[in-house]
């Protein structure tokens, strides 16, 4: 949150969090945690973006899909193979989009 605080109030550019993830090789790790850290991002961005404040979006690292397991470095998400995180990114990719028409349209208006 302090990140988006000095974006906003400091810098005063917008904000995205970049390459985020939980990995899987920590021996402590299980999806539950993950899906945990992902909340915890996009809540912060999903609560800054509807306030208009600099938060724009996130990127997690990594998107694979079935065969690339070559690329596999514990921070890969598989949709397939990870339904909660899967939904959490498609529920708060809604989100975000619903935001962004919701400005568009006042912007549309205001012309």
């Amino acid at each position: 949150m302090s990140h988006i605080q000095d974006a906003q109030n400091i810098v005063q550019k917008p904000l995205i969090f970049a390459e985020f993830g939980k990995s899987s090789r920590d021996p402590a790790y299980n999806t539950y945690q993950r899906d945990l850290l992902f909340n915890t991002i996009y809540s912060a961005i999903y609560l800054s973006a509807g306030g208009n404040g600099v938060a724009a979006g996130g990127l997690f690292w990594q998107l694979l899909t079935e065969g690339m397991d070559n690329f596999r470095d514990g921070y890969e998400i598989i949709f397939n193979e990870s339904q909660s995180t899967a939904s959490m990114i498609a529920e708060e990719s809604r989100k975000l989009n619903k935001i962004r028409n919701m400005y568009r349209e006042v912007e549309e208006n205001k012309e």
